[in-house]
C-alpha cells in the first residue's frame, strides 16, 4: 500500500484541511508559511493583513509542526538512517487527466524519475554546478517536478521557483540574478515579449531556453529567435515533448535536429514509432498516426485503475509502449514532428482537420497575438473549425482583417481548414499549467445550443 506520511501545508489552509487529516494516515504535517519567502516589508504587511487573523492548530498539537522548527531538527539530527528503498518502488504520484481525460494518479518509480535526470543531463551539457534556473512551473505534474525540479537538483544548480507567470518578478529575476537556463510554456513567451520592461535586457548570458508543456507554432519560435537575438542571446529556442505518464520528457530538439515545428529526436534510451490505430500496427516513415514511446522512464501504471493503464501501455514486439494519444510523423531524417492531441482532431465532412495547423497559420499573420481553434456544430458539415484571437497592439478587428485572415488560411491550408467564425479576445483562457484552455472554449461554445 502507498501511504503518504508527512504532509507539507501552507498554513492558511490548515482550517480547510484539519479535520480531514485526522482521517488520514499522515504521521506529521509540517506548516509552512508564505512570509518566509518574502522581504522585510512584505513579511510584516501579511503578518498585519493575515497572519495573525488564520487559525492554526493549538501550541501542544504534536501532529503539527512549523517549517522552521523542521528544518532545526533537521540540522540537529545525527543518527544513521537507512532506507530500504528498490529502484521499482513508487518516488511519487503525480494527478493527471492523462490520454483519456480522466482524472487519475501516475505512479512513478524511483528508477523512472533517476532515468529522466540522467537523461537530462545529455541534453544540457553546457550547464554547470551552481549555474541558474528559472522555472515557471508548478510542480504536481511531470514537467514541473521532473524537469524543472529534479533534474535541476541532481546537475547542482540553483533553482529559481516562480509557480506562477507575474511580469514584475520575472522582470526582477533577469536583472538581479541573471539566469543562464529558463523552462515555461509557450504562454510564457508571450508574456516575456510582450513585457516592456524586456526592451532593454540583456540576454547574452543565456545558455539555454527551453519551451515544452503544449505546442509552439512555427511561427510563434520565430518570433522567439529573433527576439532573442535582438537581446544578445547566442541561442536559439530549444522544444521538448513528452507526458507525465513519462514523466513528461521523452524527446528533445538536440543541436542539429532544431529544426522549425520539430520536436527533436528522441532522448537517449528513447525509442518512438508512429502507430496506426486502426490496423494497430507501425506507419511508415512520412506517414502520420499516434506517437508511441518506448523507454526507461515511463509510469507504472495509474494509481487502482488497471483497465486505463493498460489502455495506454501496451506491449509490441514484446517491448512495453506508452500510446501518447498524440499525433505526429517521423521524417527521412529521422527528426519527430507533432500534428496534433487525437481528442483535439476536427473531422469536417469527413475530412481531418487539426487545429494546431490551423493556429500556426493565424499567428504567422502580424495582427495575431495568439490563435485558439476549435471544432463547433454544423448542420450537414459535422463540424467546422472556429477561432478564438487575441490581437497585437496597435491592430483593431474589423471586416477588412477578417477577410485578410481567411484568404491566409486559404493560401496555406485546405478549404475546409478555414474557420467558419472568428471570435476575438482580450485573452485566452489557462489552465494550471498556464496552457491555452481550448476545452473552456469547447464549454462555452456548448453553452450556447
Amino acid at each position: 500500500m502507498l501511504i503518504s506520511r508527512f504532509l507539507f501545508l501552507v498554513d492558511f489552509n490548515y482550517d480547510k484541511f484539519k479535520d480531514v487529516i485526522a482521517d488520514t494516515l499522515v504521521y506529521k504535517t509540517i506548516l509552512v508559511s508564505p512570509k518566509l519567502s518574502m522581504p522585510l516589508a512584505l513579511s510584516i504587511g501579511y503578518t498585519l493583513t493575515r497572519s495573525l487573523t488564520m487559525k492554526r492548530p493549538k501550541l501542544n498539537d504534536i501532529d503539527f509542526m512549523s517549517w522552521r522548527d523542521f528544518m532545526i531538527k533537521g540540522v540537529a539530527y545525527n543518527k544513521e538512517f537507512k532506507a530500504d528503498v528498490k529502484k521499482d518502488d513508487i518516488a511519487v504520484i503525480l494527478h493527471s487527466g492523462g490520454t483519456t481525460g480522466t482524472p487519475k494518479g501516475i505512479m512513478i518509480s524511483n528508477y523512472s524519475f533517476n532515468a529522466l535526470a540522467q537523461q537530462s543531463a545529455v541534453n544540457v551539457i553546457d550547464v554547470r554546478p551552481k549555474d541558474k534556473i528559472v522555472t515557471i512551473l508548478p510542480i504536481f505534474h511531470g514537467f514541473g517536478l521532473g524537469v524543472c525540479i529534479h533534474t535541476p537538483l541532481c546537475l547542482k544548480v540553483e533553482t529559481i521557483l516562480m509557480p506562477e507567470y507575474d511580469a514584475n518578478r520575472f522582470y526582477k529575476i533577469w536583472k538581479n540574478d541573471r539566469p543562464h537556463v529558463i523552462l515555461g510554456v509557450p504562454t510564457l513567451w508571450e508574456g516575456m515579449m510582450s513585457n516592456k520592461k524586456f526592451d532593454n535586457v540583456d540576454m547574452s548570458q543565456l545558455k539555454y531556453i527551453i519551451s515544452g508543456g503544449d505546442y509552439l507554432s512555427v511561427a510563434a519560435e520565430t518570433k522567439i529567435n529573433e527576439f532573442l537575438h535582438k537581446h544578445g542571446a547566442h541561442v536559439n529556442i530549444f522544444k521538448g515533448y513528452g507526458m507525465t505518464e513519462s514523466v513528461a520528457a521523452t524527446c528533445y530538439t538536440f543541436p542539429g535536429t532544431n529544426e522549425p515545428g520539430s520536436i527533436g529526436i528522441p532522448m537517449v534510451g528513447n525509442t518512438y514509432k508512429i502507430w496506426d490505430p486502426d490496423t494497430d500496427k507501425e506507419k511508415a516513415i512520412g506517414e502520420e498516426g499516434e506517437i508511441i514511446v518506448n523507454g526507461p522512464t515511463l509510469m507504472s501504471g495509474y494509481l487502482n485503475n488497471q483497465k486505463e493503464t493498460k489502455q495506454v501501455l501496451r506491449r509490441h514486439d514484446g517491448k512495453l509502449w506508452l500510446h501518447t494519444g498524440d499525433i505526429g510523423y517521423i521524417s527521412a531524417n529521422g527528426i519527430v514532428y507533432y500534428t496534433q492531441r487525437l481528442k483535439r482532431m476536427i473531422v469536417v465532412s469527413g475530412f481531418n482537420v487539426y487545429p494546431s495547423m490551423i493556429e500556426s497559420v493565424l499567428e504567422s499573420h502580424p495582427a495575431i497575438k495568439k490563435a485558439c481553434v476549435i471544432g463547433i456544430p454544423h448542420p450537414y458539415k459535422m463540424h467546422v473549425p472556429k477561432a478564438f484571437i487575441v490581437l497585437n497592439n496597435g491592430y483593431k478587428w474589423n471586416n477588412s482583417l477578417e477577410k485578410e485572415l481567411k484568404e491566409l488560411c486559404k493560401r496555406k491550408l485546405a478549404t475546409f481548414s478555414v474557420p467558419k467564425e472568428f471570435e476575438v479576445r482580450d485573452e485566452l483562457p489557462k489552465t494550471l499549467y498556464n496552457k491555452v484552455n481550448y476545452k473552456e472554449l469547447e464549454k462555452e461554445e456548448q453553452s450556447k445550443k
